[in-house]
């Protein structure tokens, strides 16, 4: 179950302050992240008020992964972070999903992670097809490249 804890308006996309924190286990989905080159951590997100897509951190908090731990343990992780419904490709279930930027291919469900939500990059939407969906991936993770690059 996720905890969030909302601080501010998610309507102002300039302003650099933490939106909101969230923690919860990790869970498995359907792996279309993987699939589409961008493999997320997903967890239980119930609030229907903040979808969108975002930049934040992700840290993992706890894992059963010694290497993993050793590696990534408690370290705020640049991520691409989505939240709400994956409406293109027809699913329901809302949760969210963190793309930890550069971070290697390794299993991570059952882990216990923080999201740390920025700044709101756009808002949850419908692509006409699953490649229309993907070129925007794309253009989102150089926009959120670029976001941290500017805060550096």
């Amino acid at each position: 179950m996720a905890i969030y804890l909302p601080l501010t308006s998610v309507n102002n996309p300039v302003e650099l302050l933490e939106l909101m924190t969230i923690k919860g286990i990790v869970i498995p989905n359907k792996r279309n992240g993987t699939k589409f080159g961008y493999p997320t951590a997903n967890i239980t997100f119930g609030d229907r008020t903040t979808d969108g897509l975002f930049v934040g951190y992700t840290s993992l908090l706890t894992t059963d992964n010694v290497k993993v731990a050793a590696a990534f343990i408690n370290r705020k992780l640049p991520s691409i972070i989505f939240i709400g419904a994956a409406e293109t490709l027809n699913e329901t279930e809302h949760r969210l999903e963190s793309h930890i930027l550069d971070f290697p291919l390794i299993d991570l469900y059952g882990s216990e992670i923080e999201v740390e939500v920025l700044e709101r990059l756009r808002d949850n939407v419908k692509f006409e097809s699953v490649e229309k969906l993907i070129e925007q991936m794309k253009l989102d993770e150089q926009n959120t490249r670029a976001w941290f690059s500017q805060k550096d």
